[in-house]
């Protein structure tokens, strides 16, 4: 093999040489834009269940102001199913109390279960939201947890809404089939 390279001309290897140059750069170009993607999209979705959650907390917290419990809301599982209907990238939203016991959920077979993985340690002493990782309907989901205080600062419990980690593969790969065309 070594001999067959050395009897190109000189041509033939500056065009090899600079071809796989170009290669290797392009390649290391593509691996850190992705990079740089996967985590702008991953930030900007998570800021999507951020405001989202805050939401469906303020709503929560104007029932408890009222003097009413978690599990005296109205429909806030049909909500939890509305926002991720409405919101394909996300993968769950539910509402926890302080035992960490899911109250409601965007699938009614969920409630009554434990949080699991959903809620981080330290969420009853959490003054801001906290990111978890968990699995849900067979894939990873990236989680903001928004504690839930009552009108003295008590810990009752958390909303949890979680992004599809599809969602931001998909997008990613989505992205680069645009570039490679273009």
């Amino acid at each position: 093999m070594l001999t067959r390279i050395a009897a190109w001309r000189l041509r033939t290897k500056a065009a090899v040489a600079v071809g796989l140059i170009l290669v290797l750069v392009l390649g290391l170009n593509t691996f850190f834009s992705t990079r740089l993607l996967v985590r702008e999209l991953r930030q900007g979705l998570q800021v999507k269940a951020l405001v989202l959650g805050g939401l469906l907390v303020k709503d929560i917290r104007k029932v408890l102001d009222f003097g009413l419990g978690l599990k005296d809301l109205e429909d806030a599982s049909a909500r939890c199913r509305a926002l991720v209907e409405e919101y394909p990238d996300l993968g769950q939203a539910m509402v926890v109390d302080a035992a960490g016991t899911i109250v409601f959920h965007n699938e009614d077979a969920q409630v009554g279960r434990p949080a699991g993985s959903a809620l981080p340690p330290g969420v009853a002493e959490a003054r801001e939201p906290l990111a978890s990782t968990s699995v849900a309907g067979g894939e990873s989901v990236s989680n903001t947890v928004l504690p839930i205080r009552d009108g003295g600062g008590s810990y009752v419990g958390a909303v949890i809404i979680g992004v599809r980690g599809s969602a931001i593969s998909g997008r990613v790969n989505a992205n680069i089939r645009t570039a490679l065309v273009t």
